[in-house]
């Protein structure tokens, strides 16, 4: 059984190992700055969501940066109202996503009842509540993946996961999407060994039969600069939308 030293001795092990990736990350959000908000449930998540992405925990990161927009929505909602305490008592013993919360917004904003300030951000919001959902519903890896040995297993398996990519780049704006589309995967055997020269992703969008070998392609690398790429714009756009609803009013 391992003692607790030796646990100390792996963490720091570990820790020095992934300094040079997490110092770049950290210097990634360096810009965006976060204010100390009226509410620390949105605090929680943003501080969570900064945490997450610089120790490449970006699915996490995406979550909680989502979790933090919708929250200040809700505190919006309710600081604003006319009678705050029946609107809370409304949002806390009800059920709403975060769809129904923009949907609320935008049938509030017809009526002149709702905030502008929120309105300014419904696309963020949205923008924020899809990607949240595509990655909890369209996880981007195959677990065991490996550890498929069949040639039809194989090939479902890379249907699965160029569906999932395909999913997600949708997320992404044109200039990072073209990029990561020129972005190659290596075809291997299950030891490592590469049996297929480098083709770019945009071969398999374009030809989807492409995929249809069985080979293990490689995913993985692929999918973690993806799922970078979609946390820093998710992080970026929650930055803008608390910024924007209460930064100005700290300084006002």
């Amino acid at each position: 059984m391992n003692t607790l030293e030796n646990f100390k001795k792996q963490l720091r092990e570990k820790d020095l190992d992934t300094l040079p990736h997490r110092a770049l990350r950290a210097q990634d959000l360096d810009s965006l700055k976060i204010p100390l908000v009226p509410t620390f449930r949105v605090w929680d998540y943003a501080h969570e969501a900064k945490s997450s992405y610089i120790n490449g925990c970006y699915r996490s990161c995406i979550i909680c940066s989502s979790n933090a927009v919708e929250q200040s929505f809700v505190h919006i909602l309710i600081v604003t109202s006319e009678d705050w305490e029946k609107v809370y008592w409304e949002f806390r013993m009800t059920k709403n996503t975060f769809g129904k919360i923009i949907d609320k917004v935008k049938h509030e904003s017809k009526k002149n009842k709702e905030p502008e300030s929120l309105t300014k951000f419904l696309g963020d919001a949205d923008w924020l509540r899809r990607i949240r959902n595509e990655i909890v519903v369209h996880p981007t890896y195959i677990p065991e993946y490996l550890e498929l040995k069949r040639d039809d297993e194989l090939v479902i398996a890379n249907r699965i996961m160029l569906r999932d990519i395909r999913h997600l780049l949708k997320f992404l704006n044109s200039q990072k999407r073209e990029q990561l589309e020129m972005e190659k995967l290596t075809a291997k055997t299950s030891e490592g060994k590469i049996i297929r020269e480098s083709e770019p992703l945009k071969e398999f969008l374009e030809n989807p039969t492409k995929i249809d070998v069985s080979n293990y392609l490689d995913w993985w690398a692929f999918q973690t600069g993806l799922l970078n790429y979609l946390a820093l714009e998710a992080y970026e756009r929650m930055s803008k939308v608390i910024n924007g609803l209460y930064y100005h009013k700290l300084i006002s």
